[in-house]
């Protein structure tokens, strides 16, 4: 899992061993993972008395004794039946969520869904136009240089370097028995002299 969002006052030393981006691998105890498992709300009352806490598991003892957090409700994220993510809500008290939060944190679970699809189509629309500027940009280079294949490597390299977000690219072209580079971009001097 990795935390995508984190809201609320909780201490800095929790923020920061669980601040946004970090990736882990919780046990099956833990609640939120409970919910990949079975794609349905878990609510805990405790989670001091949780089984997770008493498997000492990382995430459940320092949401315990650094964060302070005690209840809390985990929402699955779905798209298409399929878990993307979950929401989890919690309080520094003992006091359980009553079905009317958990379902206003369901809908909010349901649209949370479809932001990260809509953000998923977004960035692949980018990348289509991306490519397809490139390939526009190549081929404008191509028709340019009838019979010169160097502007011709050099704008294909330099297109799908950056399209890969690569570092650097080169272009070799088999003669004889070999290869030879005919095309670099960005690439290191010692590595294009590399036998």
């Amino acid at each position: 899992m990795r935390i995508a969002a984190l809201h609320g006052r909780l201490p800095g030393s929790f923020r920061g061993q669980w601040r946004v981006g970090t990736l882990f691998r919780p046990s099956p105890a833990v609640p939120t993972a409970r919910v990949f498992h079975i794609r349905k709300p878990v609510q805990v009352v405790d989670l001091k008395e949780d089984a997770a806490y008493f498997a000492r598991d990382p995430l459940a003892v320092a949401s315990v004794e650094v964060g302070g957090i005690r209840s809390l409700i985990a929402i699955p994220v779905l798209k298409d039946r399929t878990i993307v993510g979950a929401l989890t809500i919690y309080r520094r008290e003992v006091r359980p969520f009553t079905e009317k939060h958990i379902q206003l944190v369901t809908n909010f679970a349901a649209q949370a869904a479809v932001a990260i699809e809509n953000a998923r189509l977004l960035s692949e629309l980018r990348a289509s136009l991306q490519e397809q500027t490139a390939t526009s940009e190549v081929l404008h280079t191509i028709s340019s240089s009838p019979g010169d294949l160097e502007p011709v490597f050099a704008a294909m390299l330099e297109k799908a370097v950056h399209i890969c977000d690569a570092k650097f690219g080169n272009i070799y072209r088999w003669e004889g028995d070999a290869l030879q580079i005919v095309a670099t971009h960005n690439t290191p001097p010692a590595y294009a002299r590399a036998p």
